[in-house]
């Protein structure tokens, strides 16, 4: 898979007008991490968790920070919620954003 990183912003498919990108395209690895945090009870929706995913993809240490964004080839946009950089690259979990 590849998936391009950017900075904070606005919501949709695409790299929004407030967004900046960080760097791209960049192979990464994108597998479900699990479906364990719930859904606000304020928010009306019809799914009980929203997904997780674990990220792993070299980058630069210090380029990627939590709530960055990263979009993958299928526009999937997921917050980040956890970063962690190594001797191998980040090994990030993010959130997937939906509709």
């Amino acid at each position: 898979m590849t998936a391009d990183v950017a900075g904070r912003g606005g919501y949709g498919a695409d790299l929004q007008d407030e967004e900046v990108l960080v760097y791209g395209p960049i192979e990464a690895n994108i597998q479900e991490a699990r479906q364990a945090r719930p859904v606000p009870t304020s928010i009306p929706t019809g799914t009980m968790f929203r997904g997780l995913y674990l990220m792993v993809f070299e980058g630069p240490n210090g380029t990627v920070h939590t709530k960055d964004i990263v979009v993958d080839e299928n526009k999937n946009r997921y917050q980040l919620i956890t970063v962690q950089w190594g001797r191998f690259g980040y090994s990030v979990i993010g959130e997937l954003m939906e509709v």
